[in-house]
């Protein structure tokens, strides 16, 4: 089977067509990625499933709003934004304006290797 590619992911995640398994993170790529995060400058963040999911999310989408990340991951917008905004503060994610947030750009080259 060919392997997706990113636009056609993001095309689908636009649609709505990306059910919230496929978002899933696996134990091992969690584990790697703590640890990547680990080698790190600045605080070590202690992610949870949720983060994955939501740093899995960003990285296919780009950028987006809690609500429409919530929308897509099955959780509510609460916790998504509660996340975001521990993700910022441990500098993973900014908020580039408007509630709009994305992968800084040293996590997007950690996450690639784990997505």
């Amino acid at each position: 089977m060919e392997e997706e590619s990113g636009i056609d992911r993001n095309k689908r995640l636009r649609y709505g067509e990306i059910d919230e398994n496929e978002l899933e993170p696996d134990i091992e790529m969690m584990a790697n990625l703590q640890q990547a995060f680990d080698r790190t400058d600045g605080p070590t963040p202690k992610l949870n499933k949720g983060d994955y999911v939501v740093l899995k999310y960003l990285y296919w989408k780009t950028a987006d709003v809690p609500a429409n990340i919530a929308d897509a991951t099955g959780y509510n917008r609460t916790y998504v934004h509660q996340r975001l905004t521990r993700l910022e503060e441990w500098g993973i994610v900014k908020n580039r304006g408007h509630g709009v947030y994305e992968l800084n750009r040293d996590t997007v080259d950690i996450v690639r290797a784990y997505f």
